[in-house]
């Protein structure tokens, strides 16, 4: 059985609701973005891409083991922005805003030395669309959750150009490619599935698979509202709205996942953002509604709960991303506008807060993705 799909504010924080509606109201009409001192591109390989609420994008490199906002590495979408995806060499960035489920607008900004973000004429209408993700090739796939499909497009000359559709379940939500870009996992939020297309171009997308993952006896179908793959690429993690996250092998020839088990985590979370650590050993799960990251070791055959998990977040956690090094998580909050940074300690996987935070650039603070800085 089907659970219904979440509304667009039911993914903030309930108590956020009311004060967040008047500030974005307020940034939207032209208020400036809150963004700290910036300082120029430093010696760091990373860049880390913040999104807010209010069309702020952000960038950020890590000086002294703290996040700094880079000169330059800003630009602002359309209002509202609901989530982005950027492509693992750090050069394009592709955003969705508006309402998901309703019409909305695709946009791309692209990456330039520095971290340097510069937003692109390109912009094209996008019904229904749910999430983004950007291959290593420039490609950029789209789920519809309305019509059942996913939908690759390209940036051309400054044009959108679209690619490839395909069927992807009854209501594909969550997108990610592989490191390598040939292949693309698709999340079923209706059926708890996750399907599986090889990508040779923009013009080719090919089903190779539909996992249907495990469930207990008398469990309603897992709400899927994320989808992240390890570092290496041969594990996959979705997580639920309903306190479950799933983890499987992907099968390093044919990308097929497989010995997918599932974990009941908090009965009440609302289990957003994952993330793998560098070296794969770890998973990191934020519950969005209630705060609190969740800290799991991968060592044995089944994912295990670390001692002291869960981490104390502040209210609203929407984001989280690793360093390269993998001794830094940095978490970003909605209720703050701002990022939080977690010491990793890369024996035990264990988190805790050294209490720096940095604003987020903008109001109601998002997902955010680390990349390359070039």
């Amino acid at each position: 059985m089907a659970k219904r799909q979440k509304s667009f504010f039911a993914v903030l924080p309930k108590l956020l609701i009311a004060a967040a509606v008047a500030a974005l109201l307020l940034s939207a009409c032209g208020g400036p973005a809150t963004l700290p001192p910036v300082i120029p591109p430093t010696g760091s390989s990373d860049l880390f891409l913040v999104e807010n609420l209010s069309g702020d994008l952000a960038g950020f490199a890590e000086t002294s083991g703290q996040l700094t906002p880079l000169a330059n590495s800003t630009a602002r979408f359309a209002f509202p922005l609901f989530t982005f995806g950027v492509d693992p060499n750090g050069t394009l960035v592709a955003a969705l805003s508006g309402s998901p489920l309703n019409i909305g607008s695709l946009q791309v900004a692209s990456i330039g030395a520095g971290g340097k973000l510069m937003l692109q004429t390109a912009t094209t209408s996008v019904v229904s669309a749910a999430r983004v993700d950007v291959s290593s090739q420039g490609v950029i796939a789209v789920s519809d959750a309305n019509h059942a499909l996913v939908k690759l497009f390209t940036v051309q000359s400054g044009q959108f150009v679209p690619g490839a559709s395909a069927s992807a379940g009854s209501q594909p939500d969550d997108v990610a490619f592989s490191g390598d870009g040939k292949f693309l996992y698709v999340a079923d939020r209706a059926v708890g599935s996750v399907s599986v297309f090889s990508v040779s171009s923009a013009a080719s997308l090919q089903l190779i698979q539909t996992a249907q993952l495990p469930l207990a006896t008398g469990e309603f179908n897992p709400a899927l509202v994320r989808l992240r793959l390890s570092p290496a690429g041969n594990k996959i993690a979705a997580t639920t709205s309903d306190g479950k996250i799933f983890v499987a092998d992907v099968n390093a020839t044919s990308h097929k996942v497989s010995n997918a088990v599932e974990i009941h985590v908090a009965a009440n979370a609302n289990l957003e953002e994952v993330i793998f650590d560098p070296s794969g050993q770890n998973l990191y799960v934020l519950d969005q509604d209630n705060g609190g990251l969740y800290e799991f070791s991968l060592a044995g055959a089944a994912p295990q709960q670390l001692a002291g998990s869960p981490v104390a977040t502040p209210l609203g956690p929407s984001g989280m991303a690793s360093n390269s090094a993998g001794d830094r998580v940095y978490v970003a909050s909605g209720a703050l506008s701002g990022v939080v940074t977690y010491t990793r300690d890369k024996t035990s996987g264990m988190l805790s807060s050294n209490g720096e935070i940095v604003g987020s650039g903008g109001l109601l603070a998002g997902r955010i993705v680390r990349v390359a800085l070039h």
